[in-house]
């Protein structure tokens, strides 16, 4: 459980820098609609995104798992949107260090590397990260 508070909360934090870097008010992202939502969809057990991660994790491809689900799992989507979005910021060549958890789901999502790859890459990501400026 504790890696994934760890995960949860650098992810709460590349979403809050990316927010606010598109104008957003820091105060927006840590009540409900941010950071409740965040928990809900990480850790609970009818999350169609924790289902679809679940499942890539077990080995099931994204095309399986997207073909059999009965709802959309919004978070596929957005993370390519993310990415796009990220991209057009300024200083955008370092975008895969400043957001490295939205660029490992890009890539564990687009079949550019398998979940453990992903995993591991972000294990040896440096925990300064969360500490830069925004």
């Amino acid at each position: 459980m504790n890696a994934s508070a760890a995960l949860v909360t650098r992810g709460v934090n590349e979403v809050q820098r990316l927010a606010i870097n598109l104008g957003a008010r820091s105060s927006t992202l840590t009540g409900l609609s941010g950071v409740g939502d965040t928990f809900g969809t990480c850790f609970g057990p009818l999350s169609r995104n924790r289902t679809l991660g679940m499942r890539l994790g077990r080995g099931e491809t994204v095309e399986e798992i997207l073909a059999s689900m009965a709802e959309v799992a919004e978070g596929y989507a957005t993370t390519f949107s993310l990415v796009e979005m990220i991209e057009k910021l300024p200083r955008a060549h370092r975008a895969e260090r400043t957001f490295p958890i939205i660029y490992n789901v890009k890539c564990i999502l687009d079949g550019s590397c398998t979940p453990q790859e992903g995993v591991r890459r972000l294990m040896d990501t440096k925990g300064r990260v969360e500490l830069w400026n925004l």
